[in-house]
């Protein structure tokens, strides 16, 4: 059987690669990921990191495969789980490069193209939210305060969801 690289070497891998990508790294103009594709040098930057930590994972899942069958349905339920969460991050940036502009440089949404007209025929004008969710971040925090809440729920009872019963 062949020998495994020890866990000193990833971290040394890990280390030096970082380093190697923070020396060559350019500051960028303060963009958040949702207002278009990063500028090529940070692209490629955050590439050399995600490749990184993608090969020292899948030296991590053969060696975990190898040494135990019973570990596969999770590792399904986890590639299943990348899977679902690749796609909710790659889809929006394509629909807004696919979306059409009307004008002022602003997409309608179901809102403003059937909610506003409908309710502007039955003379119903649009009152200002009670939480307005369009400023700062505060649509952010719940999305983090719900991940975090269904990270720790997950966490406590993942040996219950993973443990092989004994029937």
């Amino acid at each position: 059987m062949k020998a495994q690289p020890s866990r000193t070497t990833y971290l040394r891998g890990l280390g030096s690669g970082c380093a190697l990508l923070l020396d060559c790294a350019q500051p960028a103009w303060a963009m958040h990921i949702s207002e278009g594709i990063l500028p090529f040098p940070w692209a490629l930057c955050w590439f050399c990191v995600a490749t990184l930590f993608l090969a020292v994972g899948l030296c991590r899942l053969a060696v975990c495969t190898l040494s135990s069958k019973s570990a596969k349905p999770g590792l399904t339920l986890a590639a299943i789980g990348l899977c679902i969460i690749a796609s909710v991050l790659i889809s929006p940036p394509l629909y807004a490069a696919a979306a059409e502009s009307h004008g002022d440089g602003k997409w309608q949404g179901v809102d403003e193209a059937v909610v506003e007209k409908i309710a502007g025929a039955h003379h119903r004008e649009a009152r200002p939210p009670l939480i307005n969710m369009g400023q700062g971040d505060l649509l952010l925090f719940v999305f983090l305060a719900a991940g975090a809440a269904g990270g720790f729920i997950t966490g406590y009872y993942w040996r219950k969801l993973m443990e092989q019963r004994g029937h």
